[in-house]
Protein backbone atom coordinates (compact mmCIF):
# COMPACT_ATOMS: atom_id res chain seq x y z
CA UNK A 1 0.00 0.00 0.00
CA UNK A 2 1.56 3.26 -0.64
CA UNK A 3 1.99 5.92 2.18
CA UNK A 4 1.64 9.17 1.34
CA UNK A 5 3.99 12.08 2.98
CA UNK A 6 4.30 15.80 3.06
CA UNK A 7 4.03 17.93 0.17
CA UNK A 8 0.96 19.29 -0.07
CA UNK A 9 -0.94 20.69 2.88
CA UNK A 10 -3.69 18.26 3.34
CA UNK A 11 -5.82 20.83 6.06
CA UNK A 12 -9.22 21.59 5.81
CA UNK A 13 -8.08 25.27 5.26
CA UNK A 14 -5.57 24.74 2.38
CA UNK A 15 -8.30 21.91 1.17
CA UNK A 16 -10.88 25.09 0.99
CA UNK A 17 -8.42 27.14 -0.40
CA UNK A 18 -7.48 24.85 -3.18
CA UNK A 19 -11.49 24.42 -3.78
CA UNK A 20 -12.08 28.31 -4.45
CA UNK A 21 -8.41 29.08 -6.41
CA UNK A 22 -7.56 25.86 -8.43
CA UNK A 23 -11.04 25.58 -10.12
CA UNK A 24 -9.68 27.76 -13.40
CA UNK A 25 -6.89 25.06 -14.03
CA UNK A 26 -7.12 21.32 -14.90
CA UNK A 27 -4.43 20.03 -12.67
CA UNK A 28 -4.93 17.32 -9.91
CA UNK A 29 -6.69 17.06 -6.29
CA UNK A 30 -5.63 14.67 -3.68
CA UNK A 31 -8.18 12.70 -2.00
CA UNK A 32 -8.34 15.10 1.19
CA UNK A 33 -8.95 17.88 -1.30
CA UNK A 34 -12.09 16.56 -2.78
CA UNK A 35 -13.44 14.87 0.53
CA UNK A 36 -12.68 17.62 2.57
CA UNK A 37 -14.30 19.96 0.40
CA UNK A 38 -17.59 17.59 -0.17
CA UNK A 39 -17.97 17.57 3.59
CA UNK A 40 -17.15 21.46 4.25
CA UNK A 41 -19.73 22.52 1.49
CA UNK A 42 -22.95 19.52 1.80
CA UNK A 43 -22.91 20.45 5.74
CA UNK A 44 -22.94 24.26 5.32
CA UNK A 45 -25.05 24.13 2.85
CA UNK A 46 -27.66 21.10 4.19
CA UNK A 47 -27.42 23.69 7.69
CA UNK A 48 -27.50 26.98 6.73
CA UNK A 49 -29.70 26.64 3.51
CA UNK A 50 -32.09 23.86 4.16
CA UNK A 51 -34.95 25.87 4.96
CA UNK A 52 -34.41 29.05 2.20
CA UNK A 53 -34.43 27.34 -0.61
CA UNK A 54 -33.89 30.84 -3.02
CA UNK A 55 -29.99 30.94 -0.81
CA UNK A 56 -29.93 26.96 -1.78
CA UNK A 57 -30.27 27.56 -5.38
CA UNK A 58 -27.75 30.61 -5.23
CA UNK A 59 -25.13 28.63 -3.32
CA UNK A 60 -25.71 25.50 -5.49
CA UNK A 61 -25.35 28.06 -8.73
CA UNK A 62 -22.30 30.02 -6.81
CA UNK A 63 -20.61 26.38 -6.67
CA UNK A 64 -21.43 24.79 -9.34
CA UNK A 65 -17.94 25.23 -11.03
CA UNK A 66 -15.88 24.76 -8.35
CA UNK A 67 -17.87 21.26 -7.75
CA UNK A 68 -17.26 20.26 -11.35
CA UNK A 69 -13.71 20.98 -11.42
CA UNK A 70 -12.81 19.35 -8.22
CA UNK A 71 -14.18 16.38 -9.32
CA UNK A 72 -12.68 16.43 -12.35
CA UNK A 73 -9.17 17.11 -10.83
CA UNK A 74 -10.01 14.27 -8.45
CA UNK A 75 -10.42 12.09 -11.31
CA UNK A 76 -7.21 13.04 -13.15
CA UNK A 77 -5.48 12.11 -9.52
CA UNK A 78 -6.49 8.32 -10.29
CA UNK A 79 -5.74 8.65 -14.16
CA UNK A 80 -9.34 8.79 -15.38
CA UNK A 81 -10.34 10.92 -17.70
CA UNK A 82 -13.19 13.64 -17.15
CA UNK A 83 -15.78 12.16 -19.18
CA UNK A 84 -15.90 9.39 -15.85
CA UNK A 85 -18.30 11.79 -14.58
CA UNK A 86 -20.87 10.52 -17.43
CA UNK A 87 -21.53 7.51 -15.15
CA UNK A 88 -23.55 10.01 -12.97
CA UNK A 89 -26.24 9.87 -15.56
CA UNK A 90 -26.73 6.00 -14.74
CA UNK A 91 -28.45 6.02 -11.35
CA UNK A 92 -26.98 3.48 -8.43
CA UNK A 93 -24.48 2.08 -10.55
CA UNK A 94 -23.29 4.87 -12.32
CA UNK A 95 -23.28 7.10 -8.68
CA UNK A 96 -20.86 3.71 -6.91
CA UNK A 97 -18.72 4.03 -9.86
CA UNK A 98 -17.62 7.53 -9.02
CA UNK A 99 -17.57 6.99 -5.33
CA UNK A 100 -15.16 4.04 -5.84
CA UNK A 101 -13.03 6.49 -8.88
CA UNK A 102 -13.06 9.37 -5.95
CA UNK A 103 -12.00 7.03 -3.04
CA UNK A 104 -8.91 5.57 -4.92
CA UNK A 105 -5.58 6.77 -4.12
CA UNK A 106 -3.66 8.98 -6.13
CA UNK A 107 -1.42 7.67 -9.13
CA UNK A 108 2.20 8.28 -9.55
CA UNK A 109 2.43 10.77 -12.43
CA UNK A 110 -0.22 10.13 -15.33
CA UNK A 111 -1.15 11.46 -18.48
CA UNK A 112 -2.65 14.76 -16.42
CA UNK A 113 0.89 16.01 -14.78
CA UNK A 114 2.64 14.47 -11.40
CA UNK A 115 0.69 14.20 -7.90
CA UNK A 116 0.86 16.56 -5.51
CA UNK A 117 1.54 14.32 -2.73
CA UNK A 118 4.90 12.50 -2.63
CA UNK A 119 3.70 8.84 -2.77
CA UNK A 120 6.19 6.21 -1.37
CA UNK A 121 6.38 2.13 -1.55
Amino acid sequence: MAKHTDGFNNSLGACLKSYWTEYVGWGRATRSEYWWSVLFYVFLASAFFGENEALGTLWAIITLVPNFTVRVRRLHDTGHSAWNLLWNLLPIIGWIIILVYMCQPSTPKNQFGSPRIKITK
